[in-house]
């Protein structure tokens, strides 16, 4: 979908921030895979920054919040599991625009970690511990999936956002230190055709 004024004026649109619950009529309106840097000039560690906003019935954006994803630590003994959580919820975003056929097709980031003339990767040796000595030896390795989730991510979807996109249902969770963000579990999106009876998410929807 390519960009109007009224679409860049929209989007540079300031609103207040969305607070935790489930709200209907989210819009998906960019994505940005680029690094950013703090004040300072030093690099945030996070990255695929999505910008998500909720439409009243004018089809005005009366709300706002924008999601990321942690840089994985692979010194932590929990990096596999933050990295398969990861590829997990993007994989869940994409399924709300894309067939599944198409994402099993299109978007597969382990595959950066394949050597030469492997076929391919069984999902299942990621459970093991002793992935980080077969597969994640480096932290560059961390660092090629991570490429590969937003470069593919961001090819299968920057043709289906924005303001003419579909409507979207999106959970918000509070967390310990009182900043809004998806729930670290469980489902957090989903298209907003699926009627309330039927949603994933809450059985209460704002």
């Amino acid at each position: 979908m390519s960009d109007n004024i009224l679409d860049i004026l929209k989007r540079n649109e300031r609103t207040l921030e969305l607070s935790a619950g489930v709200h209907n009529n989210v819009k998906l309106i960019e994505v940005d895979v680029d690094d950013r840097k703090d004040g300072s000039g030093n690099r945030i560690k996070k990255q695929l920054f999505l910008t998500f906003k909720k439409l009243d019935e004018n089809g005005d954006a009366i709300g706002e919040k924008e999601i990321s994803f942690f840089d994985i630590d692979p010194v932590k003994d929990y990096a596999v599991d933050n990295l398969l959580s990861y590829i997990s919820s993007v994989r869940d975003i994409l399924e709300v625009f894309i067939p599944e056929k198409t994402i099993d097709k299109k978007f597969d980031p382990l595959q950066a970690l394949l050597e030469k003339n492997e076929e391919g990767i069984d999902e299942k040796e990621f459970y093991f511990d002793n992935i980080k000595k077969t597969r994640l030896k480096k932290m560059s390795k961390y660092k090629l999936v991570e490429e590969a989730i937003r470069k593919q991510f961001y090819s299968l979807v920057k043709s289906k956002i924005g303001y003419d996109s579909i409507s979207l249902r999106l959970k918000l969770e509070e967390d310990k230190n009182n900043y809004i963000n998806i729930p670290r579990y469980g489902a957090f999106i989903e298209k907003g055709s699926i009627d309330k009876k039927e949603s994933r998410l809450i059985t209460k929807v704002n």
